[in-house]
């Protein structure tokens, strides 16, 4: 595994995603389509914000998103952070559903 560490999370969510940007190639070329999975919470902002940036066959990518928080408790001091509306659906096909 190779660790790269930047100083700004911005720098860090545009090196994810140039790098998922180039796996995604590589699938497309291969397979005709791809799938994705992606996370919810304020972490992936960064990433998220280029990723959709990408040069990627979008219309070949099916994405779901991972609720890591199923089951944990709704209280005021466990907030559970979303994929901000809008971000993705445009892109790719979105399936509404849960992956455990």
């Amino acid at each position: 595994m190779q660790l790269n560490i930047f100083e700004h999370a911005d720098q860090s969510g545009l090196e994810a995603a140039r790098a998922c940007e180039a796996i995604l190639h590589d699938i497309i070329a291969e397979k005709g389509c791809a799938r994705i999975v992606l996370s919810t919470g304020a972490s992936q902002f960064e990433f998220l914000s280029h990723f959709v940036e990408m040069n990627v066959e979008w219309d070949k990518v099916e994405m779901f998103h991972l609720n890591e928080y199923i089951g944990l408790s709704e209280s005021p001091s466990n907030e559970l952070p979303q994929i901000p509306e809008g971000t993705l659906p445009e892109i790719c096909e979105c399936r509404q559903g849960l992956v455990n």
